[in-house]
């Protein structure tokens, strides 16, 4: 018979470790290690009939207490707990029953493969209540001392060992190093320890500022690892993170976590990445993230406006550039914008790549050609294109839904596509439908916001000239024309 077994790591340890008042003299359990490997070899022809017997109950599911019937075929299960049909191996009362009236005093081999069998399969292993009582009288018989054994073999393990980290105020990995428990570190019980560790410290730390956690949790290994039966940890990080940070101006810090364990939710419900996030979340909660990423969108298309009135030292666009970045701003502060969509020039795209980590940035796409970047802005009751350099700012009552900037697969669109393109699609409907303002941003006499104002009140938007312009802008706007009209 073929059978797969994977190799027995046996780590000789050292004083003061696992098996310190068990086995005094290392040479001897390297022996006995010896003599176990050679029962298990080739040539001993009744080690593998039990070997045959016991993997043949195992792939053929029947009750392995009825198969155990000698200490050759306890060895043979022990050796089966690390074979390639461990993952069909439940342990029951039955079993350890039956295992405990052919062998009354368990070898120390026989307990560590039980016990590493506990620490890699845990809530997967059958009963733990049962496995756990069974290695902790064992353990006592031989006089093995498992430090807090009480507590870690029980079904509560993991989540005491995450608690004693947080109470004790130290990195989990130390203190699982310190119960000499590293050595099964990617075994279910640790994992599932570490996955509560992560969860109750997100609840505890302090709003929105950085901690050493966030960065801990970034790690794929970290939130691809499993929560339970239907979540991974991912989901449980982004449910914490959202929900406490949920009615306030989150910290990059705390929505770059979000941003590179499930990325940008503004794709479509079809997309892999939003079946395997975002489909786990309520949608409240995934409503907050857009809100948060069309803020993140204003900073980026301003950051990259400024980067090139810098670069290339148009003094015009610099001198526009506070209006531009104050008006757009006081719309999200206003509480007015409910969606965006960015389109970077190849140049921004260059800017943000350059400064900013590209699993922390929201998605976004290409202008095909030239050197302009654009923002589209869905507001409640009108719907805005607004351009870097010397663009138009474009306004709309309606869009048709088949135009470009709600098409997910136009990703690289022309400049004229986003600006005028729309404006003639939208002319080929109606009439009606057309722009109802294209404004050039001329700085005199708050012209082009005085513009804007105009058209988004004749929209329906409740905006008032305090919402968008500086303090400063604002004092001058009403000694020139006074407030009354937009009370």
């Amino acid at each position: 018979m073929m059978m797969n077994l994977k190799r027995l790591n046996f780590t000789l340890l050292e004083p003061e470790t696992f098996f310190e008042k068990e086995i005094s003299n290392l040479k001897k359990l390297s022996n006995e290690l010896s003599v176990w490997a050679n029962k298990a070899g080739t040539n001993n022809q009744r080690f593998n009939r039990a070997l045959d017997e016991v993997q043949d109950a195992i792939r053929f599911k029947r009750p392995l207490e009825e198969t155990l019937c000698s200490k050759t075929h306890v060895r043979a299960f022990a050796l089966s707990l690390e074979s390639d049909t461990d993952n069909k191996i439940k342990i029951t009362q039955r079993l350890l029953d039956a295992i405990t009236q052919i062998v009354i005093k368990p070898t120390s081999l026989l307990i560590e493969s039980l016990f590493q069998h506990f620490l890699k399969k845990f809530d997967e292993l059958g009963d733990i209540v049962a496995t756990g009582a069974w290695l902790h009288k064992s353990m006592k018989g031989r006089g093995i001392e498992l430090k807090h054994g009480n507590e870690i073999l029980s079904e509560n393990g993991p989540q005491w060992l995450a608690n004693q980290a947080i109470q004790q105020n130290i990195d989990f990995d130390q203190l699982v190093r310190e119960l000499k428990l590293d050595r099964y570190s990617s075994g279910k019980f640790i994992t599932l320890a570490q996955s509560i560790y992560y969860v109750e410290r997100l609840k505890t730390i302090t709003l929105n500022q950085g901690h050493e956690l966030l960065h801990e949790v970034q790690k794929p290994n970290v939130y691809q690892a499993r929560y339970d039966s239907e979540s991974l940890l991912g989901h449980k990080i982004l449910e914490i993170l959202i929900s406490r940070a949920q009615g306030t101006a989150i910290d990059d810090s705390w929505l770059n976590v979000i941003m590179a364990i499930a990325g940008d939710p503004r794709i479509p419900k079809s997309h892999e990445r939003y079946i395997k996030w975002w489909s786990h979340i309520h949608p409240t909660l995934i409503q907050t993230v857009r809100g948060w990423l069309s803020k993140l969108d204003l900073r980026l298309f301003l950051e990259a406006l400024d980067d090139f009135a810098k670069t290339s030292h148009d003094s015009e666009l610099r001198r526009m550039y506070p209006a531009r970045k104050q008006f757009l701003e006081g719309l999200f502060d206003a509480g007015l914008i409910t969606h965006t969509r960015l389109y970077m020039s190849r140049q921004a795209d260059y800017f943000l790549k350059r400064n900013y980590d590209k699993n922390h940035l929201p998605n976004y796409s290409l202008v095909s050609n030239g050197d302009k970047s654009i923002i589209y802005v869905q507001l409640t009751g009108a719907h805005l294109i607004e351009g870097s350099h010397s663009c138009y700012l474009w306004m709309y009552k309606h869009l048709d839904p088949e135009v470009c900037v709600f098409n997910y697969d136009i990703s690289q669109p022309t400049y004229s596509q986003l600006t005028s393109g729309i404006n003639h699609q939208m002319l080929q409907i109606s009439e009606d439908m057309r722009a109802k303002a294209k404004i050039t941003h001329s700085p005199t006499n708050f012209s082009w916001q005085r513009k804007a104002l105009t058209t988004l009140r004749e929209l329906g938007v409740k905006v008032t000239p305090k919402d968008v312009l500086s303090d400063k802008d604002y004092k001058q706007f009403k000694q020139q024309f006074g407030t009354r009209e937009w009370q």
